[in-house]
């Protein structure tokens, strides 16, 4: 892929996550991230990161585990293409999938 299209394909990802903390927190650094991201993307070696553990209260304690920020953005990377090809799975599979 070129390295513009990922680079814009990584953008268009990044507009895509929530506003979390970790996105704030990333905002000022999303050129590195995007470069970074799409050196590893090439260079195939891109590995996610160890998820990040914590516990909320509302109403009962539960533990949540969150992916990295960098994590996130792939996700909705990878979720651009799969939403392209969402006709060629099979009708009983729902997960991530727009309308289902």
């Amino acid at each position: 892929m070129e390295d513009n299209i990922l680079k814009q394909n990584l953008l268009k990802a990044i507009k895509k996550t929530k506003n979390t903390v970790q996105k704030k927190i990333s905002f000022t650094n999303i050129p590195n991230i995007i470069n970074d991201l799409s050196k590893k993307l090439k260079n195939d070696q891109y590995k996610p990161s160890k998820f990040s553990c914590f516990a909320v209260k509302d109403p009962k304690i539960r533990e949540i585990f969150a992916p990295d920020y960098k994590d996130r953005v792939i996700h909705h990377f990878v979720l651009n293409y799969i939403n392209c090809i969402d006709k060629k799975f099979i009708d009983d599979c729902y997960s991530n999938r727009k309308n289902k």
